[in-house]
């Protein structure tokens, strides 16, 4: 009896966290980005985003900052409920672009940076559209979630760690990835010659 009511306890966790979604995390035919949010504010970059939070959080002093070219040490970008997130080692977190790669914490606004962005760390074109079209197997998406750093384990940005991941490391979590939707019967969309 106690197991059946943690497993209904946990179903109805997760699918609070489903109706709490941004409607485009909720899309089934592509991987959420910064774009699908910003647009949900009437703009189109990550700039014109960033300004508005900080003239919201009272911040001005700091607007002329987040329209400077990205610099200092990379942001490791991964995918979070459908929607490709990162976060900075101070526990902020932003929905990221890889058309618009550079990240502005709003919790400690760059402050060890100079207020600069940085620069995004995303799996190369060709493991990203690998990545999306696997986690795209399932329609839940709370599924589709990946970090590339092994220190996050099955929680995306969790270690509060940012660094540049091995080549070899991107393969195991694709290679993580595919393997766990074959265990749900999902299609693992494996690309041809992907070693499984």
């Amino acid at each position: 009896m106690r197991r059946t009511l943690d497993v209904n306890r946990d179903e109805l966790k997760r699918q609070i966290r489903r109706w709490s979604l941004n409607a485009y995390q909720r899309r089934t035919d592509r991987i959420g980005r910064g774009r699908d949010h910003w647009a949900m504010f009437g703009l189109a970059t990550r700039a014109e985003f960033d300004a508005f939070l900080l003239q919201r959080l009272g911040r001005v002093e700091i607007i002329p900052f987040v329209g400077l070219p990205p610099d200092g040490p990379s942001v490791t970008a991964f995918i979070n409920d459908n929607r490709w997130e990162t976060r900075c080692e101070c526990g902020g977190y932003a929905v990221v672009d890889p058309d618009d790669p550079g990240f502005f914490c709003h919790a400690c606004v760059n402050t060890l940076n100079g207020h600069q962005p940085r620069p995004i760390w995303f799996p190369p074109p060709g493991i990203r559209r690998t990545i999306e079209a696997v986690l795209m197997a399932s329609d839940d998406p709370l599924w589709r979630s990946v970090s590339f750093l092994a220190e996050d384990g099955a929680d995306p940005g969790s270690a509060l760690h940012n660094r540049v991941p091995s080549s070899s490391e991107v393969a195991d979590r694709v290679q993580w990835a595919i393997l766990a939707n074959r265990a749900e019967g999902l299609p693992d969309q494996a690309p041809p010659g992907w070693p499984v």
